[in-house]
């Protein structure tokens, strides 16, 4: 099992202005909290101990709310580099502090993944390097009995994109990286070119799709994604409906009769910002 994630969090967020003005994008407020620190919980709960943080714009707030990482059952180091660094040039700086497999994320996607089960398909695969992806019309990520293509421009023929997520392996990553031209001072999406051309990529699905916080409407989609909701599990019959007699079962809307008293109540509790998920045992 994997133990070790490395989080790119050192972006400029441009698209993200107003709100990365005087905050890096990863401390950006959704529900209460900086989205890195619910990237990080998720992570920790799933067994990751150990993280690098990548660090650039204002990457002095990241420090000062996460510190050594203890407050959040972590263990934390920096690695900070200048806003100009690319994202293969800030992997390349921390390589003597990886593990042989590590997970790399961006600090902007949240997607619910089982890390375990991540962990077992990378493991079973040999892929040097395994995606998360997610459906998209238009992608960058082409899945088939040939493998995993991607390719750093989207087109109509790539069904997926990648969210992050990636378990890497540490070796022949950084083996197809020193080998770039220009390297270190290349984006990571060009290893994962490279990797794709070799053969060596293998991808799982999110079903659940992704929330991202890259640019305002995706923010505010966020937010309200990841605010708590008030649901309520309503019992079907004999509760908002009169209850059948026995061995009679409402299977038409003509045999559905309201309880006045149920439907007044749940009108109230819906203007209190209630939501209903009805059931039955039909």
């Amino acid at each position: 099992m994997v133990d070790q994630a490395v989080m790119l969090c050192g972006g400029l967020g441009e698209r993200l202005r107003p709100f990365t003005d005087s905050l890096p994008k990863a401390m950006v407020d959704v529900v209460g909290r900086p989205f890195l620190e619910i990237l990080i919980e998720q992570l920790v709960e799933q067994g990751v101990e150990r993280f690098v943080l990548c660090t650039g714009y204002r990457g002095e707030s990241i420090r000062a709310h996460f510190g050594d990482g203890s407050s959040f059952g972590a263990e934390i180091t920096y690695s900070e580099g200048p806003t100009s660094w690319s994202t293969g040039r800030r992997i390349h700086e921390v390589e003597s502090m990886l593990d042989e497999t590590f997970l790399l994320m961006y600090s902007d996607n949240f997607a619910a993944i089982d890390l375990a089960g991540l962990f077992s398909r990378h493991a079973e695969s040999g892929a040097k390097a395994t995606l998360t992806i997610v459906h998209k019309p238009v992608g960058n990520v082409s899945v088939s009995g040939h493998g995993v293509a991607y390719s750093r421009r989207r087109s109509d023929a790539s069904t997926h994109v990648e969210v992050g997520y990636m378990l890497v392996e540490r070796d022949p990553t950084f083996d197809v990286l020193d080998g770039l031209a220009g390297s270190p001072d290349v984006e990571f999406a060009d290893v994962l070119v490279a990797l794709s051309d070799s053969d060596s990529l293998d991808a799982v699905e999110a079903l659940g799709g992704y929330q991202s916080i890259s640019d305002p409407d995706r923010l505010e989609l966020t937010r309200e994604f990841m605010s708590p909701k008030r649901i309520l599990l309503v019992d079907r019959d004999g509760t908002i409906n009169e209850k059948s007699r026995p061995g009679e079962y409402v299977s038409r809307w003509e045999d559905f009769s309201f309880i006045e008293e149920a439907v007044d109540a749940m009108a109230q509790l819906a203007e209190e910002g209630f939501e209903f998920a009805v059931i039955t045992n039909q």
